[in-house]
């Protein structure tokens, strides 16, 4: 790039730049000129230095080779992008936990279908309707040894109050005989 050309880019930037900041100052201070000269005269040797040092990145982009400038965009990306990094790495880190966590719960739903699967087809086979047919059969045997031991306890305690009723008897008995002899 040639010095005129470079001098007219420079100059546009600047001249926007005063442009803008001048407008903003006379909304607060009142003093348009005074500020566009001074920033537009700044911004000439501030865009000379800008110049000379993305030239510098340049060169540095192109391991020395002077190029025709494009090599300083990636480099550019690079730098600029470098404060973001820890953030574009948390973001990469939480999309592959995501991910795991997604691949994980489908893997858990397809293990608890297959296991549904699996038991459905081993009571539906002769061995799961033998195994469906013994817990019946212990179902019943527990059902009857249940009833029975309830009779034991009804017998039990029905015996309890046969025995208590001839223990009264026997008393009563015993007493009119003593009540007898007492007249006696």
């Amino acid at each position: 790039m040639n010095n005129k050309k470079l001098f007219r880019i420079i100059a546009l930037c600047s001249f926007v730049v005063a442009a803008a900041i001048s407008t903003t100052v006379e909304k607060f201070q009142g003093q348009r000129l005074p500020t566009f000269l001074f920033f537009f005269l700044a911004g000439l040797p501030v865009g000379y230095i800008a110049s000379w040092i993305l030239g510098a990145l340049n060169w540095v982009a192109f391991n020395g080779s002077d190029g025709d400038g494009l090599g300083l965009v990636p480099f550019i990306g690079k730098v600029l992008s470098l404060p973001f990094l820890p953030f574009i790495w948390l973001w990469r880190f939480h999309r592959r936990r995501q991910e795991a966590r997604r691949y994980e719960l489908g893997r858990a739903d397809r293990e608890r279908t297959a296991a549904e699967e699996r038991e459905r087809a081993f009571w539906a086979s002769p061995e799961g309707q033998r195994v469906r047919a013994a817990h019946l059969l212990a179902e019943t045997e527990k059902g009857k040894a249940e009833t029975l031991a309830q009779i034991r306890l009804a017998e039990t305690s029905g015996l309890a109050g046969i025995a208590r009723s001839v223990a009264q008897e026997e008393e009563e008995r015993q007493r009119r005989q003593l009540e007898e002899l007492k007249r006696i």
